[in-house]
């Protein structure tokens, strides 16, 4: 049996099925992976084998000798073990490829580093024991005998190397860049032992430009996973500056030139003479370090992986900047050829046929993360975020500049989406739609003509990408637009799709119809509702959710009832609608009737008709129908009590409503939620509004602080309704009850309130 065949089909599943009697079946069925009893997983199948496979090469290796350390004349050995069944170095790696993709976190870094280490053990053990016993035994035995001898433990090859720092990189260990390095060191240490040694068997391992971007991606992985290694990204970045100016003093020697004015001899501390992570370099040694050099010289994975720690970092605008620069660096490193010998290809095979690109240009991926960092920062930053916007626009200009030129940095289409997205972001820029739509031609210009017609590529990090995705994002953009026109625009950008090879989707009209409802247009969004049954595109809920809020939104009158009767209508048809019921639904249903509440075609009956809503949401809920309590419903209802227009005993009658609500909502949570400081909020606003008089109004305020305080939601604005609604002497009596004061307001009291509805002291 080929073993490494084996280890070859279980590296590529994730789990492993296992028969009762643990035989391996992996021919039966109809996934070819047998019929499932119990799972386990493809690492802990091919690192039981590999043991297996080294113990079985540690007994050859003992049973040819005998006592006296003389190899053994038998064929079989003692032991029983068979010659066939040693490890080689394929299986060292597929045991590391299926470590690398075990999901085992921190203990999966620690066993890819023990897997390595194991393996020069034995490789130092040979080397230092079992060889010299058979040379010695070897003056007194006959060459047949010494042909009989198993062969020497496998060294690590650079896929080895490059297997075990690449499990490290993806188990998501904090400690994983500091495990890169330690591997990375061990495998100099044994280089320095096999050329400065009178090794027979072992020759070491040369990192190649492979190597390096493993140790990067270790040091960003961690970043990413402890956000606490906040010197994750410089480190990164000081690896791959370090392997640049190494590269550049041996490019420079090899051809002679001297940078500083300075003597080679001089420069024993260059960083020519240093390893990437600081290991002392063998004095005497200078052609290994100089080959080491070549091997590491960086290439665009190495400079991808450091900008995507610094882009993935959370530093913001910092990140960005640094992702930028890294950018901006690698590119007048490709145009200068400063780091290339003359002559080289830069595509290297290296003696243990591991492939590595030694290409050094951005290609789309380096582009497209600069300017999702800037798209990030441009959501995130505070201001409007014209400027980081600007930043990842000027980015794409330089790609389609450089594109023009080379057709392997032309913008795909997860670039266009990104710099789409980043206008789309942006807060209170009145032309942030425009310069969506004008990025939106571009791209068709791009890959449209009178004489050709091709679709951009799709490779790139967004999610169930599709052609469609940029037209949807300059949609959106519409629809966080509050220029008078986006409806109009969205509905030719929705044209505009139709008519071209690109099939809209649901995504597409749902976009288009949240335009329509963003700016209170319920007719133009059933108009696109009827479109897309027309092309045969089954809606979802989020189409309905969508239109209900169309209404919602709507000034008109009798708009609420529209809404009410829509919601009633696909309720009974859900399965034409694809249509699933959810809080989402009847809340924004119950808010359409909250602002009619406050008008004088409202009043009462429409908060008897948002109550009928919500009874029959809780009713949903009780049937197992709707999941997920959320308090947002009972909140629209509270601010449809707190807006009823009417007489006092219409306001009467509302605020009794109102507090039946808010009471069943203390009594069971799991069906109307759990109260929250927006409730309390609202609620108070109820009381200020249909109080009879103020002692009733003082009552039910301080009722209400009391709870809020309790529960710890009191935001800044319960506090702040208090404190205005109530006299000055009961207020403060009431906050100097309960433990707070003017200057102090305990942290117990919003304890379950975001930051930024933080109360302030008074």
């Amino acid at each position: 049996m080929d073993f490494d065949e084996v280890m070859t089909r279980w590296s590529r599943f994730h789990t492993i099925v296992v028969d009762d009697d643990d035989d391996y079946d992996y021919y039966g069925g109809d996934d070819g992976m047998g019929s499932p009893r119990r799972r386990e997983g493809a690492y802990d199948q091919c690192a039981r084998l590999l043991v297996a496979l080294e113990r079985n090469h540690d007994r050859l290796l003992l049973d040819r000798r005998d006592d006296d350390g003389v190899p053994s004349s038998s064929t079989e050995g003692g032991g029983g073990g068979s010659r066939t069944l040693t490890p080689s170095a394929a299986s060292y790696n597929l045991t590391l490829h299926a470590l690398a993709h075990s999901d085992g976190g921190e203990d999966a870094a620690r066993e890819a580093r023990a897997i390595l280490m194991r393996m020069l053990d034995r490789c130092r053990r040979y080397e230092g024991g079992v060889v010299g016993r058979i040379e010695d035994a070897g003056k007194t035995t006959s060459s047949s005998a010494a042909t009989i001898a198993p062969p020497p433990p496998v060294e690590p090859s650079a896929i080895t190397m490059n297997s075990a720092i690449h499990a490290i990189a993806r188990s998501g260990s904090r400690d994983a860049g500091f495990l890169a390095e330690e591997v990375f060191l061990a495998m100099e240490r044994w280089r320095d032992e096999c050329e400065g040694g009178p090794s027979r068997f072992y020759r070491g391992v040369l990192p190649n430009a492979r190597t390096l971007a493993c140790v990067i991606d270790a040091w960003a992985n961690g970043a990413r996973t402890a956000p606490t290694t906040s010197y994750a990204p410089e480190r990164a970045d000081a690896i791959l500056n370090l392997a640049v100016e190494r590269r550049r003093a041996y490019v420079d020697r090899v051809a002679g030139r001297d940078r500083r004015g300075r003597g080679w001899a001089e420069e024993e501390g260059d960083a020519s003479h240093r390893v990437i992570v600081g290991a002392n370099t063998v004095e005497g040694e200078t052609h290994a370090m100089e080959t080491a050099s070549m091997s590491l010289k960086p290439n665009t994975v190495a400079f991808n992986t450091c900008i995507h720690a610094w882009a993935a970092s959370d530093r913001g605008r910092e990140g960005a900047l640094r992702a930028q620069e890294l950018l901006f660096q690698l590119e007048a490193l490709s145009d200068s050829g400063e780091l290339d010998l003359p002559g080289e290809n830069p595509r290297e095979i290296t003696a243990d046929d591991d492939a590595q690109d030694t290409g050094l240009t951005p290609n789309v991926r380096t582009y497209s993360m600069v300017m999702n960092a800037w798209a990030n920062v441009a959501n995130v930053e505070g201001g409007s975020g014209e400027d980081a916007a600007s930043r990842c626009e000027d980015i794409l200009n330089k790609m389609e500049k450089r594109g023009a030129m080379d057709s392997t940095v032309r913008p795909n289409l997860v670039a266009y989406v990104t710099c789409i997205s980043a206008w789309a972001r942006t807060r209170n820029v009145e032309y942030a739609a425009s310069r969506a739509e004008n990025i939106l031609n571009r791209m068709i210009d791009l890959y449209y003509s009178e004489d050709k017609s091709e679709l951009p590529l799709l490779d790139g990090n967004v999610n169930n990408a599709s052609h469609d995705a940029p037209f949807n994002s300059v949609i959106t953009c519409y629809a966080r637009s509050s220029v008078p026109y986006a409806t109009e625009r969205a509905l030719a950008i929705l044209e505009r799709l139709m008519a071209s090879p690109i099939r809209p989707t649901v995504t597409t009209f749902n976009a288009v119809m949240d335009v329509c409802a963003k700016h209170g247009d319920p007719e133009s969004a059933l108009e696109v509702f009827g479109k897309m049954k027309r092309m045969n595109i089954r809606g979802d809920s989020t189409s309905v959710d969508t239109i209900l809020n169309a209404f919602g939104r709507c000034e008109k009158a009798g708009s609420a009832e529209r809404a009410y009767d829509f919601l009633r209508k696909v309720e009974q048809s859900s399965e034409e609608y694809n249509f699933t019921p959810s809080t989402v639904s009847y809340s924004t249903v119950i808010n359409a009737f909250a602002r009619a509440s406050g008008k004088d075609y409202g009043g009462l009956p429409a908060v008897k008709k948002a109550k009928e809503l919500y009874d029959s949401l809780i009713d949903q809920m009780k049937n197992g129908v709707v999941h997920g309590a959320d308090p947002f419903a009972n909140s629209c209802l509270l601010n449809c009590c707190a807006n009823v227009y009417g007489s006092l005993s219409e306001k009467k009658e509302a605020l009794v409503i109102a507090i039946h609500a808010f009471e069943d909502m203390k009594k069971r949570p799991e069906l109307h939620g759990e109260p929250n400081h927006v409730t309390f909020g609202t609620m108070m606003k109820v009381c200020v509004r249909l109080s009879s008089d103020d002692a009733e109004k003082h009552r039910l305020m301080e009722h209400l602080f009391v709870q809020a305080c309790k529960r710890g939601n009191c935001s800044k604005a319960v506090l702040g309704q208090f404190i205005r609604h109530t006299p000055s002497q009961l207020n403060m009596k009431v906050i100097l009850t309960l433990g707070g004061t003017k200057r102090e307001i305990p942290h117990s009291w919003y304890r379950n309130v975001s930051r930024r509805q933080w109360p302030t002291p008074m």
